[in-house]
């Protein structure tokens, strides 16, 4: 599908007064046109319900599971991107490594996962979710002296 596609369809049920089918589009990041793809998609999925898609707190993941506890969503996409699991992972925030950081990063990342995971579970219970695991690859891990980081040496 193509966004003009997708804004198409939202267009062509916008003005639907049938019951609202509300899903929860969890993510760190900004979903700007994700969030209108799945809109689309799942007005064609339920081309009866007028698609409500609410979206969480920027880079809060846990935060915004955790405020779906007693909100009443009839289906929550949870989208991961490595920075979500550690920030380090992410390409705002390459760099400074040591030899320790693997080690950090991995057990960060085992932390965070837990969490996501405990919070999951107790939703799933309720509202059908549904979760993208991240799709680019990792990150490069390596640690660069300082005297390498700038092509004028060490200031």
């Amino acid at each position: 599908m193509k966004l003009i596609e997708a804004l198409a369809i939202m267009a062509a049920n916008a003005s639907r007064v049938s019951e609202p089918m509300k899903t929860a589009l969890v993510s760190g990041f900004t979903p700007l046109h994700l969030l209108t793809f799945l809109q689309a998609e799942l007005q064609l999925l339920f081309p009866s319900h007028r698609i409500e898609v609410t979206i969480g707190s920027y880079g809060d993941i846990p935060g915004t599971l955790k405020g779906l506890r007693g909100n009443e969503v009839d289906a929550i996409a949870l989208v991961l991107e490595w920075e979500d699991l550690d920030s380090r992972l992410g390409i705002r925030q390459l760099g400074a490594w040591t030899a320790q950081t693997p080690d950090d990063v991995i057990e960060r990342t085992s932390m965070r996962l837990s969490l996501i995971r405990l919070l999951l579970e107790e939703l799933k219970s309720s509202v059908p979710v549904v979760v993208s695991l991240p799709t680019l690859p990792l990150p490069p891990l390596f640690s660069t002296s300082g005297w390498q980081y700038s092509p004028w040496g060490s200031n």
